[in-house]
């Protein structure tokens, strides 16, 4: 006779929401903004698939991302994006950026450009073809360690399993439908996915720093947000590498003797 489970689902909420936290034991500041919607299937072929373009998208932005980290007039140290199941019902479209000092309404419009970018302008097929390479390495590592599998990852999967309902096939199986998918996924595909997270609703922007550092306030958050969202952002880049890794490559040695050790 067991209790029925409520399902509680998304929180309704107009427009976003905005949160500024400060506490004495926060060493740095750090920007997370998040799209919240409810939680979608993964017990399908066709979820599979939907999963494939999602691990496309976030390679593709985080790369980006890293490139601007890296350039000295960057104002956040580091940045990433993903989706993530929060809860049962829920999941997010996360944004995080860590700003360097004095640099969070800086850091906030550098991260909310990239994903106005994405939204408008979409991907290039360079960026596509090597997220599939960097996806197609990384589902051939994991069904070449499926038997050597920690005890804890299989826990893990089977606990989503029940509770989720995320199909669980074994590793060599996601990898062949990795293999199968990630052909059929094309920039017209990812340019769509781009679109779907976007928008206000159901939006929440946190912001938390050190006590005692100054933090834009919920409505100056807003503010950049709006300007960047109706601002002329130009589509990415992408430089093309000139540099040569080595100036001279060095000479090829060869093997000079060779011994077998039985007991190993």
């Amino acid at each position: 006779s067991a209790k029925p489970r409520k399902n509680a689902g998304v929180p309704k909420a107009d427009g976003p929401r905005v949160s500024i936290a400060t506490d004495k034991e926060l060493p740095i500041a750090n920007i997370t903004v998040n799209n919240v919607f409810a939680h979608r299937s993964e017990s399908t072929e066709a979820d599979f698939r939907r999963s494939i373009s999602e691990q496309i998208y976030n390679l593709v932005v985080n790369e980006r991302l890293g490139t601007l980290a890296k350039k000295a007039e960057s104002p956040f140290t580091i940045a990433q994006v993903g989706v993530q199941g929060i809860t049962r019902e829920i999941d997010l479209f996360s944004r995080v950026a860590v700003p360097k000092a004095g640099k969070v309404e800086e850091a906030l419009r550098a991260l909310m450009t990239e994903a106005v970018r994405v939204e408008k302008h979409g991907f290039t097929q360079a960026e596509l073809d090597r997220a599939r390479t960097n996806i197609t390495a990384f589902y051939d590592q994991i069904a070449a360690q499926a038997d050597t599998e920690g005890s804890g990852d299989y826990v893990e999967e089977i606990t989503r399993n029940f509770y989720e309902g995320e199909f669980m096939i074994g590793r060599k199986a996601e990898r062949d439908l990795a293999v199968k998918y990630l052909p059929q996924i094309t920039v017209a595909d990812l340019n769509v996915l781009a679109k779907s997270f976007g928008g206000s609703d159901n939006r929440v922007i946190m912001i938390s720093g050190p006590e005692g550092k100054q933090l834009p306030d919920a409505k100056k958050v807003l503010a950049i947000v709006d300007e960047v969202q109706k601002g002329n952002v130009e589509a990415w880049q992408e430089a093309a590498t000139t540099a040569k890794l080595m100036a001279t490559p060095p000479t090829p040695g060869k093997v000079t003797k060779e011994s077998k050790i039985d007991a190993i």
